[in-house]
Formats: structure tokens, sequence, C-alpha cells
């Protein structure tokens, strides 16, 4: 379990992480040999610590320099964790083959564990890496919506470095890129237009209706983004055009200070009413597969 945890969060973040996995397996059995003569041959030999040093030296300091190596580094420290879960190296050593043997086959099936899962339960395909982005994109943008006091600085950086790592996934798909463009540009337009609704509520010049109205809105878009469904963007998506609505239907009748704050909420309603039609560009199970 800890080997295949261990190789799930070193491949989850890349591309391909079947491919990685298995590259993973080959990297064991290579290791396999240099392990095994570095524990049962070398190791017996040191009687201190500058022998043990010297004995452990080649291995470990092949091992950092595929760390150092880009693209290949994981396999570096999966080679590395291979021996140091392997070997058990104590003050009192016990040098058992058969016990080393079944640390490397539980480490093997541990990997094909990993493999399993990336290729079942988490199919690393250009369909998905766009559910996933999206799924994260409005995931983020549900507390976002929530907050008092939104941090929308935080929001789009979180959403460009999302966007920039789907995008490097989708370097041979223009159309889903295009896609996550268009659901990142509509994702930031919300959370500026909601961050643009929570500063007219906290002026105090709105009409406490519209006040309350606004808040709802918020709360009801929060709750959208947490699990979205077409209904339910759809629903925000209509009391966001009535709100501006009424916005727009009271502000020529109020004193300039209204007048300026109703106008701001009903163009941030239009914002958010506008980013929200059509819902397919926003919702993880609308993506357009080849």
């Amino acid at each position: 379990m800890i080997i295949a945890t261990v190789v799930c969060s070193l491949a989850a973040s890349m591309k391909g992480p079947v491919r990685i996995s298995l590259a993973l397996a080959v990297t064991v059995l290579i290791a396999a040999v240099p392990v095994f003569a570095t524990l049962f041959y070398a190791v017996p030999l040191a009687s201190d610590f500058p022998s043990l040093a010297g004995a452990l030296a080649p291995l470990l300091l092949a091992c950092g320099f595929v760390m150092a190596q880009p693209g290949i580094g994981p396999l570096g420290v999966l080679a590395a964790t291979y021996f140091a879960s392997s070997s058990n190296i104590d003050n009192v050593m016990t040098y058992d083959p058969s016990a080393f043997l079944n640390t490397s086959l539980a480490i093997l099936v541990g990997i094909v564990v990993a493999v399993i899962l990336f290729a079942v339960f988490f199919p690393d395909t250009p369909e998905q890496a766009v559910r996933n982005f999206r799924r994260q994109m409005l995931s983020r943008l549900g507390p976002c919506a929530a907050r008092s006091d939104p941090t929308i600085a935080a929001y789009e950086r979180a959403l460009y470095d999302q966007l920039a790592g789907t995008l490097e996934r989708l370097d041979a798909e223009p159309k889903l890129a295009q896609e996550c463009i268009m659901g990142a540009a509509a994702a930031l337009s919300i959370a500026r237009a909601v961050a643009r609704v929570r500063v007219e509520l906290k002026t105090g010049h709105l009409p406490p209706e519209f006040a309350n109205a606004g808040s709802d809105l918020l709360a009801d878009l929060s709750q959208t983004c947490r699990r979205p469904t077409r209904v339910d963007v759809v629903h925000s998506a209509m009391m966001a055009s009535s709100l501006r609505r009424r916005a727009l239907a009271l502000a020529a009748g109020t004193d300039p200070a209204a007048r300026a704050s109703l106008s701001a909420l009903a163009s941030a309603c239009e914002t958010l009413r506008s980013s929200l039609l059509p819902p397919d560009h926003l919702l993880p199970e609308h993506v357009n597969v080849r």
C-alpha cells in the first residue's frame, strides 16, 4: 500500500501516468541487480561509518544523478526508495535474500496496483483532463463565492496554474484546449463579478431587498459550483438576470449613491448571466468528444 501511494503521488501530476508507472516497474527490475549487489556484497564488507558510506556511495550517487535529470527524476527517487525499503540497514544486519525478494515482489505488486488505478479508475485521456480541469475550476470558485471577502487574486493564480498544466496535456487536441480556455475565461469573469457584487453589498447603498437578493444569489452560486448540474447553473443565471432587471428598473428613481450601486449590481449580474450561459463550457460532463 505504501508503494502504491508513493507511485500515485509521483505519477499523478505527470503526463501519461500509466506509462510512467510501467517505467517505474521496469526501473525496479533494472535496479534490483545493483541493489542486490550493494546489499549482499558491498555492505557486509563495511565495519564502520566511512566504509559503509563508501559501500553505499555508488548506488546512491547514481540515484541522485538520475533524480537531477529532467523528465526521469521520479525514476531515481523510486530506485532510492526501493533500496531504502528493501535493505533495512541497521546496527546489526541480517542478510536474508528471501526477505529481499519478498519485498521486491511487494514493490512490483504496489506498482501494478497503481497502474490499474490509473488505467481503470483515473484514465489519462484528453477528455478526462478537461473534466478534471472543470471540476477544479468550479470547486475553487464555490468557496470564492461564499466568502464575504473573496480572494480573487489567489483564485486567478490557481486557475492559471491549473490551465497551464491542462493545456500541456492537450498539446495535440486544439479543440479541447480551446474549450478549457473558454471555460477559464468564463470562470474568471464569474469570479470578478462575484467580487463586484460583494463590494456593492458592503457599501450599504443598496436597498435592503436588493442586498438580501444579492446575498441569496451568491449563496446559490456557491452551492451550484460545489455540485454543478445544468439545471442549477441555469437557475443561478436566471436569478442573476432577474436581479439585473429589478435593479435597472429601480435605479432611475433613486438618489445618486443608490443609483450608482444599483447600476454596478446590475452590471455584475449581467456578467454572471452571460458567463453562466450556455452552461456546457462549465460542466465537467459536457465535453465535446472527438
